[in-house]
């Protein structure tokens, strides 16, 4: 064999060890977002219900759920700046999982309602960390692949929830109230485990000053319009799947807590199948139009949801407002990077994830 016929045969193992590393990483990776949204997510069926159950106003209620969302508004710029500043991203994703274990702990121990307030807040600070964990999940994977990337990501980050929802109101009914905030405690132990295995993609850190980043990201019109979007779909789901729905159910409909998670799996799985049909639609419309559609989904599901009589109904109604948010999320995201350069792509994603945050926060309240 030639010199140059050995150097092809190397360079072509080489490449295949570097695809089969690079599949062993994405592998792990993914696992972790799906362990990672599963913990976060295990409490939800039940968390309104138990919160009343703790002596919770109405109100408050509102803002348990919604300080879920503000420690995001606050949080998610500052760390993708300070992520672009180090350029650092594995190191934020661990603390998402440490802090999203704490959160479950002091839901489970909380002895009122002011505890769960703290409780949910740090759920919040876990959640921040999906700015760091979305960019460093997409680096794993070609730069002409960051759609699929993205649609990946939301794809597993609804499975994990939707795989978690049931499991929480089961254990709940089952076991007791604080059961499912243990579960979501172990999970996110072993989401970081698993998280520990996977490498660090570090970038050349930003230059400049963070504010000079910060500016260059948030005068990009197409970031600012498809957050808004964003934003707007946030509201109407946390307003409904999270707060208004769970009530809803119990108080008019007399369902179970199981039968609460399987409206919560419902409207995931359609959130799941709509991440993923999203990145075929937009590759064959365009993405504005698919957000239209989207939020024209959210809206006829949102107004359908009193005249539901039974639960025979309401399933197939969530589950078409899962389809909304579905078509929604993914694209919106996919956009709001377009043309930003691998530098910024942390503060640009932390501008369009704050904005959407403010939906969360204020949609309970």
């Amino acid at each position: 064999m030639s010199s140059l016929e050995t150097a092809n045969v190397q360079r072509r193992h080489a490449s295949q060890e570097d695809t089969g590393r690079r599949r062993y990483t994405i592998a792990l990776a993914s696992a972790s977002v799906f362990l990672f949204w599963a913990a976060l997510y295990i409490y939800m069926p039940i968390l309104s219900v138990y919160a009343a159950y703790q002596g919770a106003a109405a109100s408050l209620v509102g803002v348990i759920l919604g300080s879920y969302g503000v420690s995001q508004l606050v949080l998610r710029i500052p760390l993708g700046v300070i992520s672009d500043r180090t350029g650092r991203r594995r190191l934020f994703v661990l603390l998402g999982f440490a802090v999203a274990a704490a959160s479950c702990l002091m839901l489970a121990w909380a002895p009122s309602p002011v505890w769960l307030l703290v409780g949910r807040t740090l759920a919040g600070v876990a959640a921040s960390t999906w700015v760091c964990s979305t960019v460093l999940y997409a680096s794993y994977f070609p730069a002409e692949e960051a759609v699929r990337a993205t649609s990946l990501a939301t794809f597993l980050s609804g499975a994990g929830q939707m795989v978690a929802l049931p499991l929480g109101g089961r254990l709940a009914d089952a076991v007791g109230w604080t059961a499912p905030f243990g579960a979501g405690a172990a999970i996110a132990v072993l989401g970081g485990l698993v998280f520990l295995t996977v490498g660090d993609r570090r970038v050349a850190p930003t230059s400049g000053t963070p504010l000079e980043g910060l500016g260059r990201v948030i005068k990009r019109p197409l970031l600012l319009a498809v957050a808004g979007v964003a934003l707007v779909g946030q509201y109407i789901g946390q307003a409904t799947t999270y707060g208004f729905v769970p009530t809803y159910a119990t108080s008019v409909l007399h369902v179970s807590n199981t039968a609460l998670g399987l409206v919560g799996t419902l409207t995931t799985l359609g959130y799941t199948l709509g991440a993923l049909a999203a990145s075929w639609l937009a590759c064959r419309m365009r993405p504005r139009f698919v957000l239209v559609l989207g939020l024209a989904l959210c809206a006829i599901s949102t107004w359908a949801v009193p005249l539901c009589g039974s639960l025979l109904v309401l399933v197939p109604v969530r589950f078409f407002a899962g389809v909304g948010f579905g078509f929604l999320y993914p694209v919106a995201m996919g956009m709001s990077s377009t043309g930003v350069p691998a530098e910024d792509r942390a503060s640009a994603m932390g501008v369009f994830q704050a904005l959407y945050a403010l939906g969360m926060f204020v949609g309970p309240a």
